[in-house]
């Protein structure tokens, strides 16, 4: 049932789902919903218990038991259900075309097309056979052959059944088939490795070859903040285009179920940490052709999540692109000075190879090629650490900072990730901090960024030792820390 969670909705936001010429007003109707379906195909394996769904979210369903003992015509009263039911859903199965009855429905269902919506789900059939029902080898070829070969109806009735299959299932809808189309790829690795800076290159790379797109950043930041609801907003205003209100997680979750089956997609999920994060954006329903990309830094997360096809881990840098990195960074050249050289292959040795650890401490060094003392301690230190003790690679740069500095990296890495800059800056003005140079400071030091929309960026891996560094000043009583 999982794969048809519509049931989860408020029914008042299914009119925004499709447009129809008039607004739906769902007290104007006997029914919220009426299916047509064949039951030999799906009674016992879906239908069932989806009325027991339906009945259990209050969704008024009709039910049509007659219809599946006897193989009438339809009947009146079936007119008039389809008649008086605001969204109308058509079971699309291998044998649904057998069924003249089934015909006669879908046939009637797109009459009301301008007032009611019509949402075809297709179960164990190829859209397309239903689209086009008399083409070579298709699902509907040898139902359509027998209808016109036994004469109970004639040849126009039969064409309409035709034009009424082609145009409710060119709508969108959802099919079962649906995640045989779609490869998801897993990256993982440590920290600062690199894994979002690959993702948004892939993604600057191909997302223009897909129906639509999006990029989900640091997901277990938003986790921490409350603010899974708000990139599934993102996800749905950036895939289908639509803004609708998200109550909650579940309610957000139903709501991409429903809207990402007929779209080809590119979704990327970055800094994921657990397993249940995936399982919030829905994508097990994105459309036919969609690729989706998972960033880690726990493989577990992965192998514990929906499957997975391609897993890979991001290693280190080799030797040569580390010191390119370390040298863009340290000297403003893709190669060191010589009289620097062997103490930079050092360093990007005892780095792992680690693009993060390369570019801060690049960054670090930048304006201390005339002091030994400074290379030669930052060796010294990085020798002592033991990889990936990246937390005290990265130390080595914070302790360098003056105190006005190290006061708004905390305060920044604690309080405004993501927040505009501007009420931050007051707030240090009234404490007598000289802001704009110390601002300035850490974004040469790759420390902190301030993205085009104003607003503080950092590395997660920077604000977790800034969490980190405030929390070790009073391990045992969070009360007595500088920042809560």
């Amino acid at each position: 049932m999982d794969q048809f969670s519509i049931v989860d909705m408020n029914m008042a936001e299914f009119t925004s789902f499709r447009p129809c010429s008039e607004k739906i007003h769902f007290s104007d109707y006997t029914y919220h919903v009426f299916l047509s379906f064949r039951g030999p195909d799906v009674r016992k394996s879906l239908v069932d218990h989806l009325f027991e769904a339906f009945k259990v979210a209050g969704i008024h369903a009709f039910l049509d038991n007659e219809r599946l003992e006897k193989g009438k015509i339809i009947a009146m009263s079936l007119q008039k259900a389809i008649e008086n039911s605001a969204i109308l859903i058509p079971i699309f199965s291998s044998g649904y075309a057998d069924s003249a009855w089934c015909l006669e429905e879908v046939r009637e269902m797109w009459k009301y097309r301008s007032t009611r919506l019509i949402i075809p789900l297709f179960y164990g059939v190829d859209p397309s056979d239903v689209r086009y029902p008399e083409k070579d080898n298709g699902a509907f070829t040898e139902a359509f052959k027998r209808h016109y070969s036994k004469g109970r109806f004639g040849s126009h009735i039969i064409d309409e059944w035709k034009d009424a299959l082609h145009n409710v299932s060119s709508l969108s809808g959802w099919s079962l088939d649906m995640a045989a189309g779609r490869i998801r790829v897993g990256i993982w690795g440590i920290g600062g490795i690199g894994k979002t800076t690959l993702a948004d290159a892939i993604f600057n790379e191909v997302s223009s070859t897909f129906q639509a797109s999006c990029f989900l950043s640091d997901i277990r930041g938003a986790q921490e903040r409350g603010g899974i609801v708000g990139l599934q907003t993102q996800m749905l205003r950036d895939l289908s285009k639509v803004d609708i209100k998200v109550n909650d997680i579940n309610h957000g979750k139903s709501l991409l179920q429903f809207h990402l089956g007929s779209i080809c997609s590119l979704v990327i999920l970055d800094n994921v940490d657990h397993w249940k994060q995936l399982d919030s954006f829905a994508l097990d329903f994105c459309g036919p052709g969609s690729r989706a990309i998972v960033a880690t830094r726990d493989c577990g997360t992965l192998n514990l999540s929906m499957p997975i096809e391609n897993i890979y881990e991001l290693q280190g840098l080799e030797q040569d692109e580390a010191l390119e990195l370390f040298s863009r960074h340290a000297f403003q050249k893709a190669n060191p000075d010589d009289s620097h050289r062997e103490q930079s292959t050092k360093i990007i040795k005892a780095s792992g190879g680690v693009p993060l650890t390369l570019e801060v401490l690049g960054a670090f060094l930048f304006d201390k090629k005339s002091s030994d003392r400074c290379w030669i301690e930052a060796v010294r230190m990085l020798e002592n650490v033991t990889y990936p003790e990246i937390f005290q690679t990265l130390k080595i740069t914070y302790d360098s900072l003056l105190p006005s500095e190290k006061d708004i990296l905390l305060d920044i890495s604690c309080f405004f990730v993501g927040q505009d800059t501007e009420e931050p800056a007051i707030f240090w003005e009234e404490l007598g901090l000289n802001v704009d140079t110390a601002i300035h400071n850490l974004q040469l030091k790759l420390l902190i960024k301030i993205d085009k929309d104003n607003k503080f960026r950092m590395h997660d891996l920077l604000r977790d030792l800034g969490r980190a560094l405030v929390a070790d000043e009073s391990p045992g009583n969070p009360g007595k820390r500088s920042r809560l």
